[in-house]
């Protein structure tokens, strides 16, 4: 989180911003003027806080959010800048400065690729495909990544999963 309390100042004192995508970009800007705008900064109980102790707080519902479309948007350029090697280059340092601020500030991306299903998965499924070579069921590509924040789930992942091709009749 300490790369994102920039946003927390006046657009004169801040870094200039890595070319993020405009939705992700939004976002944050979004998310930082709601804090900065909330006298307690949005923490429950805080002086100027939103509702009484123990309710809902609708802030941190929209901070849970933020955090979710950041981590996505960071997810989908991992996967981009790993098959783009010039891309690689010029965003690596970028990228794993704000991946890293994340994952200290307590959120967990996780990539569901590769994993067989077991059925007890929370996982929302957006399409079976039969896919030669496989013995079992297993997602064969994440449409959206599961994001964790300090244990808890924030977005369900969502997954293609890939069922055993059905076997061709010799008769």
């Amino acid at each position: 989180m300490t790369a994102l309390r920039q946003w927390l100042f006046p657009r004169e004192f801040r870094i200039d911003s890595p070319p993020w995508p405009k939705r992700e970009l939004a976002a944050l800007e979004k998310a930082a003027g709601a804090l900065a705008a909330t006298p307690g900064g949005g923490a429950p109980g805080a002086p100027g806080a939103v509702g009484p102790p123990g309710a809902p707080d609708p802030l941190a519902r929209e901070q849970e959010r933020f955090l979710a479309d950041v981590a996505t948007g960071l997810w989908r350029m991992k996967r981009r800048l790993e098959t783009d090697e010039a891309a690689r280059r010029a965003c690596q340092f970028i990228f794993e400065s704000v991946w890293d601020a994340l994952t200290q500030g307590g959120v967990e991306i996780k990539d569901h690729t590769g994993e067989h299903v077991t059925g007890g998965e929370a996982l929302r499924v957006v399409a079976f495909e039969p896919t030669p070579g496989l013995t079992r069921e297993q997602v064969i590509e994440t449409v959206r990544p599961t994001v964790y924040y300090h244990g808890k789930s924030i977005q369900m992942g969502q997954v293609i999963i890939g069922k055993p091709a059905p076997a061709a009749d010799t008769a």
